[in-house]
């Protein structure tokens, strides 16, 4: 599966833990550039 989302960025919000950060890593493992903001 990687490879699919090369070249392509994915912004995510409220990913700093568990779910969300799961989240976060899914796009990342598949190519994306991950831009990830949580207030801790």
């Amino acid at each position: 599966m990687s490879g699919k989302f090369e070249g392509h960025v994915a912004i995510i919000t409220g990913a700093g833990n568990s779910l969300g950060r799961s989240q976060a890593l899914a796009p990342a493992r598949r190519g994306a550039k991950v831009m990830i903001n949580d207030l801790i």
